[in-house]
């Protein structure tokens, strides 16, 4: 998959440093494509596990939002 367009395109506008760069992107973030099969649906092929980082992420986002009020 990662040597398919636009990935190695997108290490050659890199320059110099794009190897490590692509390696940073890899490890440090998750990056999804879109499946064909089904609507919206995602893989992700890089970065930690998103389901290992939601519920971390969500206990923080709901004490800090507050429900927005109807008048």
């Amino acid at each position: 998959m990662l040597k398919q367009q636009p990935w190695p395109q997108l290490l050659s506008l890199m320059g110099e440093s794009g190897e490590r760069i692509m390696l940073d992107l890899l490890l440090d973030c998750a990056i999804f494509v879109p499946l064909k099969a089904g609507a919206n649906n995602l893989c992700q092929i890089s970065g930690e596990d998103y389901t290992s980082t939601i519920k971390m992420e969500s206990l923080y986002s709901f004490k800090a939002r507050k429900a927005p009020v109807r008048r």
